[in-house]
């Protein structure tokens, strides 16, 4: 073996000094060509491939010809010089680049910075974003049903339904809610004569070029600094920066360095790396994306190159959905009605609000409502002030009947991987208000304030925890609330202690919790409030996801000098199919049982073909096999649905905006089915579904047997040709043809060779229904005839 290499290792060199030598008998001065040396070439300590030619002035100073220049792959273009025909590349003279040429072993030596290379640029986080397909028009209709029944009282009824008719001028959706009229809840205020209520009814259409959505119909005002939040209907026009995955809001951390080799990237959090090694090119890069864990921290990577040269950059890192990265804009404009009943619109009203990454650490809002009545404005900032530490502040004015008003407040927050802690407060003069309050309500919040505090104490100890808070009304009146914590785990249990004290009442609880075998889950409970004492424990089994069954079990138990409930049970089972999730609840003490119904699921429209399913919150694939029943669906290798008996699969939770893997396995597939493309890249819509269809065509495959008048088989080798379609075979032994794919009413022109005339025949075949993948047709008759 090593003899073998030495030879490969010779002939390759031998080869090398054959091919430099062509190259320069055809550049000497007989030729009329300028006169050069080729020479090895060293890039940055690495040798490169091949030789160079290289040409040397009067001065000595170094020219390599331009195509070896070239093969060295740098980024920076040098205009060339023509010399007797020839391009040359002068090397010295550039910054950037420094020259070794040593003229006794034909070696060149180049010293180039990374700028001399093209950029990378990459992004680990990026998800597999594309081009959403055709948005096909169709229906979904998702629906939740339950039955109520408590000893005493006579049974109560509801339920909820969301239709959704989407395609591509967008979605327009409708939800209302049906009750048995006095024991129902399904709207804001009690209605007893009412049995169906519409809820909303909002039609939705997403700008996917400019990252905007436009809303029609009836909606919840976001709140901001100066716009509260509230119900109304109108027309909204906002930024949605979901429509586009790729795209981040928040400051990515993000390495910015350069190497002259190529290099490897690894990356350390908490030293233990994290993630897969990056490869990068020789030059400048941009890695975005950088892993993270928790808020604020360090990623540490450690750059390796050709040479195996080591070092480590330093990157920090703060991820907060408080702060825009730099620049990033985003706004809302709304015009509607204050919808303070279900069926009211009242009090036309503007509603303007914008959101500003002015720097990397700093990032500002506003807003502004106008009524006929009532008018606010409002100013935030949310900062970055050292390490983990965030702070806002934000500042309203507002103007309405009953006077002038305004609120200011500002929040503090510190956390990082062992400590979390954060203070707030808020205060409002007497006369503020925004749209839709009430200034005289005994329930408007005049001034708040909050404190948390959370310390992981290490593994030994455990980890502690204290908040506190109050608030007082409009009318003089305060609450307060505090509450101290304390958990830790022991090994695979956790136990914890808290306590909860507020102005009327102090709460006291144990909670120990622990994981049993195959998912299963088991906690139990011992609480205190006032005079009364309850110890509970509750068992629940594996969650389902996909189908089958779960149920949960609950023994509770009361202190029996404080009430004469001693004791009672929860239980309840929950069925997951293909058609929807189902479950039952009952309830048992001593004022008596109560057991609950329920089911929820989803039935729709798509491709001209229908479905039923568990409800659907998100994107949704109908997934068309053809001709072919029963054939298992994948999501990126992982089974999730099995066409049914049409050959159709509702394949949900797909990523809307992103590349969703979509495959069927052809060794699943049955062999009288032809599989035209066993893989289907689906990409949704953030609203709706899509139809994939993999064109599964099942082949009647047939072997015809054909004879002649007399009986006699035709001679083999006979031409059959099918039609409809462009196929032919060739009459084999004993008068038996096979044809691949024959068509449920076929002709077939029989063409044979008799005494070396040409003779035809013609004959209609009816493939009949049959399991057989392959089944033996005829005899078929075929009376030749002598033609052109």
């Amino acid at each position: 073996m090593r003899a073998e290499a030495q030879r490969c290792a010779w002939r390759l060199l031998l080869s090398g000094l054959v091919f430099g030598v062509g190259r320069l008998a055809a550049m000497t001065p007989e030729s009329g060509a300028v006169a050069g040396a080729f020479y090895g070439v060293v890039l940055n300590g690495v040798p490169q491939t091949g030789f160079a030619l290289l040409v040397l002035d009067a001065d000595a100073r170094p020219y390599m010809a331009q195509e070896d220049f070239v093969r060295l792959g740098l980024a920076r273009a040098i205009a060339p010089v023509m010399r007797d025909g020839v391009a040359l590349v002068p090397l010295q003279g550039h910054p950037g680049m420094v020259v070794y040429r040593d003229a006794q072993q034909l070696s060149l030596r180049l010293e180039v910075e990374p700028e001399w290379f093209a950029p990378t640029r990459m992004n680990l986080h990026a998800p597999q974003a594309g081009r959403p397909l055709p948005a096909s028009p169709g229906a979904l209709l998702n629906y939740t049903l339950q039955a109520t029944r408590s000893e005493g009282h006579p049974m109560a009824w509801g339920g909820t339904q969301s239709l959704s008719l989407f395609g591509s001028p967008g979605l327009l959706q409708l939800n209302t809610a049906i009750h048995s009229g006095d024991g129902g809840a399904a709207s804001w205020r009690r209605q007893s004569s009412a049995r169906v209520s519409r809820l909303a009814t909002t039609f939705l259409h997403d700008d996917e070029q400019h990252l905007s959505t436009w809303s029609v119909g009836d909606a919840v005002l976001q709140s901001t600094s100066g716009v509260p939040s509230l119900r109304y209907g109108g027309v909204t026009w906002q930024s949605n920066f979901g429509l586009d995955p790729a795209f981040s809001a928040l400051e990515s951390p993000t390495l910015f360095d350069s190497a002259r080799l190529p290099s490897t990237l690894e990356f350390f959090l908490n030293d233990r790396r994290v993630g897969a090694p990056v490869a990068v090119a020789a030059g400048p890069f941009e890695v975005s994306g950088l892993p993270t864990v928790g808020v604020n921290g360090t990623v540490n990577v450690l750059i390796r190159d050709a040479l195996l040269n080591e070092r480590t950059v330093t990157v920090p890192f703060l991820n907060t959905t408080s702060l825009y990265r730099q620049g990033l804009r985003s706004f809302s404009y709304t015009v509607g009605w204050l919808r303070p009943e279900l069926n009211t619109y009242q009090t036309p009203f503007l509603s303007t609000s914008h959101r500003w990454g002015a720097t990397r650490r700093v990032t500002l809002d506003a807003g502004a409502t106008l009524s006929t009545d009532q008018r606010s404005a409002g100013l935030g900032a949310s900062a970055a002030l050292w390490g983990p530490l965030l702070g806002h502040a934000h500042a309203t004015w507002s103007q309405a009947l009953s006077g002038a008003g305004q609120q200011w407040g500002a929040s503090l927050q510190w956390q990082d991987t062992r400590t979390r802690m954060g203070a707030s407060f808020s205060r409002a003069s007497p006369h503020f208000s925004l749209l839709a309050d009430r200034v005289d309500s005994p329930f408007q919040v005049r001034d708040e304030f909050r404190f948390f505090a959370a310390q992981a104490l290490g593994q030994a100890w455990g980890s502690v925890s204290v908040s506190a808070g109050g608030l007082s009304d409009g009318q003089g009146g305060t609450r307060r609330m505090g509450s101290v914590g304390w958990s830790k785990s022991l090994g695979l249990a956790n136990v914890s202690l808290s306590a909860v004290r507020s102005t009327d009442q102090t709460i006291l609880q144990v909670l120990l919790s622990a994981p049993l075998e195959r998912g299963a889950f088991m906690s139990g409970s011992v609480q205190k409030m006032a005079h009364a004492l309850t110890g509970r424990v509750d068992y629940a089994s594996a969650p389902v996801t996909s189908k089958g069954m779960a149920w949960r079990l609950g023994l509770l138990a009361k202190d029996p000098t404080i009430t004469h409930e001693r004791t009672g049970f929860v239980g309840a089972v929950d069925v997951y199919s293909g058609v929807g999730q189902h479950g039952v609840d009952v309830a048992s003490s001593a004022a008596g049982q109560t057991w609950r119904v329920r089911t929820a699921g989803s039935a729709g429209g798509l491709g001209g073909h229908y479905f039923v399913g568990p409800p659907i919150t998100g994107g949704f694939a109908l997934v068309s096999t053809g001709d072919a029943p029963q054939i298992p669906v994948y999501r990126w290798n992982l089974p999730v649905a099995v066409s049914d008996a049409r050959g159709v699969a509702l394949v949900t939770a797909l990523s809307p905006y992103q590349k969703n893997l979509l495959a069927i396995k052809p060794e699943e597939v049955p062999l009288q089915y032809r599989v035209a493309s066993h893989e289907v890249t689906a990409i949704p819509r953030g609203r709706g579904g899509v139809w994939v269809d993999f064109s599964v065509l099942r082949e009647r495959s047939a072997v015809l047997i054909l004879t002649g008048p007399d009986g006699q088989v035709l001679p083999a080798g006979s031409r059959v040709h099918v039609s409809p379609g462009a196929m032919s075979a060739a009459v084999g032994l004993r008068g038996e043809v096979y044809v691949q794919n024959l068509p449920a009413r076929a002709q077939l022109q029989v063409d044979a060779q008799v005494l070396g005339l040409t003779q035809h025949c013609l004959i209609e075949v009816d493939a009949p229904i049959t399991d057989d993948p392959q089944p033996r047709l005829g005899p078929y008759v075929c009376a030749l005839r002598p033609g052109p």
